[in-house]
């Protein structure tokens, strides 16, 4: 991720309606001034401002999207007699159409992302294209709830 992540803005009045203050953390502060010092060097003061709420980051541990989805992978795996990596690969290549995302490569072609970049909303699209892909193949995909342990 590039840029210095920081926490919700609080609104400070400026008298104006068009203009947004900023009060940095202190944790924060000297990489901001940082940045702008390079900007006003390099980029002719120019910087990059992007206001966009945080997402989610796929959850992991017991009982969780990264758990569900690896332990579908594992069982097609099984199923198909392909390797785990072959069968996850594939998942991910078939959920980019319902939203997973994807990066481009230097030679123009593409290739999904790692689940480890990836958000909340995106796993789901992971997940629903895995149970997708075991319906149209008859593959019975086994929900595991560990909540008895």
């Amino acid at each position: 991720m590039r840029g210095i992540p920081l926490p919700a803005v609080k609104r400070l009045h400026t008298g104006h309606e068009d203009r947004i203050c900023f009060e940095l953390p202190e944790y924060s502060r000297a990489a901001v001034w940082s940045l702008l010092r390079k900007a006003h060097k390099k980029h002719r003061g120019m910087v990059q401002l992007i206001i966009d709420v945080p997402m989610r980051k796929r959850s992991t541990g017991k009982n969780s999207q990264n758990a569900h989805i690896n332990g579908h992978c594992q069982q097609l795996a099984m199923e198909t007699g392909n390797s785990f990596r072959a069968v996850k690969e594939r998942m991910k290549e078939l959920a980019v159409n319902r939203g997973y995302p994807f990066e481009t490569l230097p030679d123009g072609s593409t290739r999904p992302k790692s689940e480890a970049e990836i958000t909340v909303d995106e796993a789901k699209h992971l997940i629903d294209a895995i149970h997708q892909f075991a319906d149209e193949w008859f593959f019975v995909l086994i929900e595991v709830n560990n909540d008895e342990d």
